[in-house]
């Protein structure tokens, strides 16, 4: 076979092949990260293929000895129409994919504390308040990352809230969650699309089938949001890139905003190598297109006035966010920086939650680098498995000079979010979320490098060659399908386990309210509820069951008698290793 017959890629995919496949090989046979990144869920629910894709190998003989006329694959006109189906057929399977995971689980309390606060401030919003008055006794309440004073808010930014809130109001919070995932796939094969038609739909496919858009398509977390508002700036960026319209640089400053209004870390480390590159236009091109670029940088500060605003309704400060303020207060060690623990000992006070602020490792550079390669390595896993990313991967980066810049600034927004995150001593939950916004990028960026060599193939009639390298993501994706998420999905994993705990308090306080509205006094210590959310209630504290903290006894019951006189008042003792919960009748409604 010549170099004609392969693709206009030369041999180098031959060669990335090689080289994917022998990683894989080595990953399978040793569980070779094990030494770096340490025993982590990211690589116990990993499923390597390495048989799999040894058996497919020896298909590519079959597939050689095809020859057809010569046609083109995934390069027809890029329609609106086209656009538009693209759009939807890709959003309808991401969509499909979580919900058909995620509907049994819908009835589950959530799984993080987070997902708690995001559901207080969406409940904020829909009354029209951004926040609310602090409490008298207002430590009975207390809420993990909810603020106390100067007013009671989510500590978060607000546009996981602003997103919830419709969803909410409907009852139907985690729909959310599935049309989040699914307007991910269908912004990424509108932003693939902006190479070929081809890579819009693989790009789209991808990123609807990957099993890290089904796990955050079935939480309340910010992940699912952002990454939705940073894929759709991805789209908006690139027709900026290639189009003279001026709706697409406005388009592209209100995603990259909104994604900033919801977190604004990752909105600023995947967009500064656009912002960057639009700078540069703006000041080299000084007729139209320049004024199109400074368009798009000029209206961002439209989000970062909200944002400055939003800090200012609830911390009193502009330059102080409640996220900033919260950790101040409760988690001091949780500092973003390095020798972050260091640095947090000197803040600790009696407001620090001890359990939850001893959480945070000390971080230093070098540990710094082995949290980014245990973020990289969920990241892969997630995203389709090491096959695919290490072959497509090596293409779009030793080929990278025969693709234009756009996929340049794809693969530099992947080192602008490494390289923004960092400094912070969490590798994020399942070890990637916070790289999980990441995802779409990455896919983007693997299905431009996939698709030349596709229809390389097609263009010399040899068809089954490129069918056989979209069988490469094939495998790697029924692989997900079948194994990694009815794992991550199951009952007894750590995504399920603990609502399914949780469900069991829900289910005693719903009997129990049948009877009427009720309070539950939680026999605990708030810091020693670090993994589990006993006490969340509504904004107003007017919900059927309202729930509290056993402080001090006197006080509960002065408590309890002056706001809740016709709630009958039960005591719950959470479970521990020795004994089940246990329930018991404080007292009746007082009339």
């Amino acid at each position: 076979m010549d170099n004609r017959t392969s693709c206009p890629l030369g041999w180098l995919p031959w060669l990335c092949l090689s080289v994917g496949l022998l990683v894989t090989l080595g990953i399978d046979g040793t569980r070779g990260l094990g030494e770096v990144l340490g025993e982590h869920p990211v690589l116990a629910l990993t499923h390597f293929r390495g048989p799999q894709y040894l058996a497919w190998l020896l298909l590519l003989p079959i597939a050689l000895l095809v020859r057809s006329k010569p046609r083109t694959f995934g390069s027809g006109a890029n329609s609106t129409l086209g656009a538009v189906g693209c759009f939807f057929l890709c959003a309808a399977v991401g969509f499909g994919v979580s919900a058909w995971f995620g509907a049994s689980d819908v009835d589950l309390p959530p799984l993080y504390h987070d997902e708690y606060s995001y559901l207080f401030q969406a409940e904020t919003f829909l009354t029209g308040r951004i926040a609310w008055p602090p409490l008298e006794d207002g430590e009975l309440f207390r809420q993990m990352h909810v603020l106390e004073s100067p007013v009671r808010a989510s500590r978060y930014f607000p546009g996981t809230g602003l997103w919830l809130a419709p969803f909410v109001a409907i009852g139907l919070p985690y729909l959310a969650a599935w049309c989040v995932a699914g307007l991910t796939a269908g912004f990424a094969a509108l932003a693939g699309r902006c190479w070929t038609t081809g890579t819009g739909y693989l790009a789209g496919l991808l990123v609807a089938l990957a099993p890290g858009t089904v796990v955050f398509g079935n939480s309340l977390l910010s992940t699912g949001p952002t990454t939705m508002w940073m894929t759709a700036f991805l789209w908006a960026f690139l027709r900026t890139y290639e189009t003279r319209m001026w709706r697409w640089p406005v388009l592209a400053s209100l995603f990259i905003g909104l994604a900033f209004l919801t977190r604004p870390m990752t909105a600023v480390g995947l967009g500064f190598p656009f912002a960057l590159y639009a700078i540069v236009r703006v000041v080299r091109d000084r007729q139209r297109e320049g004024v199109r670029f400074g368009l798009l940088v000029g209206t961002f500060a439209v989000s970062v006035l909200l944002m400055l605003s939003f800090n200012v309704a609830t911390t009193g400060e502009l330059s102080t966010t409640p996220y900033g303020l919260y950790t101040a207060r409760h988690s001091p060690s949780h500092v973003y920086g390095f020798y972050n623990r260091e640095r947090g000992q000197a803040h600790r006070g009696e407001e620090t939650i001890t359990s939850y602020d001893a959480w945070a490792e000390n971080l230093t550079p070098a540990r710094a680098v082995e949290l980014d390669l245990e973020r990289w390595a969920g990241l892969v896993v997630w995203s389709g498995g090491w096959m695919p990313f290490v072959t497509f991967g090596l293409v779009a980066l030793l080929g990278l000079r025969r693709f234009d810049d756009r996929l340049l600034l794809v693969l530099l927004a992947l080192v602008g979010l490494t390289a923004a995150y960092t400094p912070f001593a969490f590798a994020g939950i399942l070890g990637w979320s916070y790289f999980a916004e990441a995802l779409p990028f990455l896919l983007v960026a693997l299905a431009v490098a996939t698709i030349p060599i596709v229809a390389g193939s097609f263009e010399r009639g040899r068809p089954l060659i490129g069918l056989w390298w979209l069988g490469l993501w094939a495998i790697a994706l029924t692989g997900n399908l079948t194994s990694l998420l009815p794992q991550a999905f199951s009952p007894s994993s750590e995504l399920l386990y603990p609502r399914y705990q949780a469900q069991q308090q829900a289910e005693t306080e719903r009997q129990l309210a049948t009877r009427g509205p009720i309070v539950v006094v939680v026999q605990a210590r708030p810091e020693d509820s670090l993994h589990t959310t006993y006490v969340h209630n509504l904004p107003r504290l007017d919900g059927p069951i309202v729930r509290m903290w056993m402080t001090d006894e006197a006080q509960v019951d002065r408590v309890t008698r002056e706001r809740f006189p016709e709630r009958a008042i039960y005591l719950y003792r959470p479970p521990t290793d020795d004994r089940p919960p246990q329930w018991q009748l404080r007292r009746a409604p007082l009339k």
